[in-house]
């Protein structure tokens, strides 16, 4: 393994080259030398509904190919899963989306599935484990997907009176430690309990 790689586009630029030589060229193809990896993120939202972007030459000032990862990822193989998906669309300067022309290069280099989430298949994965063993892992912790929603709290269950209007919320534990039906209003009905998988 090579020495440890702290930045993220130098782990980039050191695992194109290998993805090159070892999943594209066997294959028939090569990886366009006018890409450039990164890591971004892909929704204004903050909800990732892509987890790979691959902008075309025609896109960028300088006639590059510009490749974004999504920051949501910190497993080295499945980042190098994805950016092979990235680079089928570059070597088609994204002329042709999931059809035909990609898919050709996408199963020639080991890519399964529906075209549009592709996986690596078994052999693929093995050359991307390989390639990480040699680049070190990848020096990203993935984010979390929505870090501002807060954390469910405790779910309180409401138990209510079979007849009179009185009902109260209590968690789940509560509800099974009772060991009185009565109603703590009237005293004269039972409570109507929720059922087991009820939730409000």
């Amino acid at each position: 393994m090579c020495k440890s790689i702290t930045k993220r586009e130098e782990w980039f630029n050191s695992a194109l080259p290998l993805l090159d030589d070892l999943v594209f060229k066997p294959a028939g193809y090569s990886i366009p030398d006018n890409v450039q990896v990164g890591v971004g993120s892909l929704s204004k939202t903050g909800r990732e509904k892509y987890i790979g972007m691959c902008w075309s030459e025609n896109a960028s000032h300088d006639s590059t190919i510009q490749i974004f990862i999504t920051p949501s990822l910190g497993d080295g193989v499945k980042v190098l899963d994805i950016l092979c998906h990235e680079c089928v669309h570059a070597i088609d300067n994204n002329k042709n989306g999931h059809k035909a022309p990609f898919k050709k290069i996408a199963t020639a280099i080991g890519l399964e599935g529906k075209m549009t989430a592709t996986v690596a298949g078994e052999r693929l994965n093995a050359v991307l484990t390989e390639i990480v063993e040699k680049v070190g892992e990848y020096p990203h912790a993935g984010m979390l997907d929505n870090p501002s929603k807060k954390k469910q709290g405790t779910r309180m269950l409401k138990v209510s009176c079979s007849e009179c209007d009185w009902s109260f919320r209590t968690s789940k534990k509560n509800v099974d430690d009772m060991t009185s039906r009565e109603c703590l209003k009237c005293g004269e009905h039972s409570l109507k309990l929720p059922n087991k998988d009820e939730e409000s």
